[in-house]
C-alpha cells in the first residue's frame, strides 16, 4: 500500500491510496510490474505514519480495512486497486469494500477487464473503473474481445474508461477489430492509447503508427486520447 499520484489513463495526475494486489490470470508482453504475478510472504506499506510497516500475508481484512482508514487523506481522490489482476480476490476485496463503505472513500478498480462475473459481485462498492483491452499479440495470440465484450456491458454504469497499450510491433488490424467490437457496443466510453513504456519486451511505437491507431479508434469511439505513462518519467512510485 503506497499513496502517489495515478501515472495513467484518463485520471492521470490524481493523488490517490494504492493497494496492489498480487496475483494475475495473463502475462502480457509489456507488463511493467511482473513481480506482482507472484505471491508474496509480506505486505509492505510505504509511505504515511505506517511507513515501513510489513504484515504476514493474508492479511485479515479487518486489518487491513483498518489500515486503509488510516492512510487516507481527504486530498485523495480515491483508493486505487491495482495488481496484478484484483478481481482474482473477488471475495477477499467485496469483504474490505463493504467495511470501507461507511467512510466513503471512492474506489477505483485498475483491472484486465477478462474477469466479468468476478466484477459483478463488487458493482456496488466501485466507483471507477480502468479497463485495459489486451490485444492478442500481447498475450500470446489469444482472443480476449468475447470477454472484454461481456466485462464492458456489466461495468457501463460506472465512471470507466478503457485503455489499450500499444507496441511498435502492434498490428493495426488488431486495434481496428477491437475498436470495432467494443466502439460498437460503447461508443461513448473515452479509450485512452497508452504506448508501451521500455520495460519487459515493450517498445512505444512511433509518431505516425500512433497517429494511425487514433485514427482508426475514432472511427469507432467518441473521444480517444494518447496518454503515455507518467509516473516513470517522474519519478513516482
Amino acid at each position: 500500500m503506497f499513496a502517489s499520484f495515478q501515472g495513467e489513463g484518463l485520471y492521470v495526475g490524481a493523488y490517490q491510496l494504492f493497494l496492489r494486489l498480487r496475483g494475475c490470470n495473463l502475462a502480457c508482453r509489456y507488463c511493467d510490474t511482473p513481480e506482482a504475478r507472484e505471491e508474496m510472504g509480506d505486505f509492505l506499506v510505504l509511505g504515511g505514519e505506517m511507513d515501513g510497516t510489513r504484515i504476514g500475508n493474508p492479511v485479515p481484512v479487518a486489518l487491513l480495512a483498518e489500515m486503509v482508514t488510516r492512510s487516507w487523506e481527504p486530498t485523495m481522490h480515491s483508493l486505487a486497486l491495482t495488481g496484478g489482476e484484483p478481481l482474482l480476490q473477488a471475495g477477499a476485496l467485496r469483504a474490505l469494500l463493504s467495511r470501507l463503505k461507511e467512510s466513503g472513500i471512492p474506489v477505483y478498480l485498475e483491472t484486465n477487464g477478462t474477469l466479468p462475473g468476478a466484477l459483478a459481485g463488487l458493482l456496488d462498492l466501485v466507483e471507477y473503473v480502468a479497463m485495459d483491452v489486451k490485444l492478442p499479440s500481447a498475450v500470446g495470440g489469444r482472443d480476449l474481445l468475447p470477454l472484454h465484450a461481456n466485462f464492458l456491458s456489466a461495468a457501463r454504469g460506472k465512471r470507466i474508461f478503457l485503455k489499450m497499450v500499444l507496441e511498435e510491433t502492434t498490428p493495426l488490424g488488431e486495434v481496428e477489430d477491437a475498436c470495432e467490437a467494443l466502439g460498437g457496443k460503447a461508443p461513448e466510453v473515452p479509450l485512452v492509447i497508452q504506448p508501451a513504456s521500455p520495460f519487459g519486451d515493450g517498445r512505444p511505437p512511433s509518431f505516425p503508427e500512433l497517429l494511425s491507431a487514433h485514427r482508426i479508434a475514432s472511427r469507432f469511439f467518441h473521444q480517444v486520447r494518447v496518454i503515455p505513462q507518467v509516473h516513470h518519467l517522474a519519478g513516482w512510485s
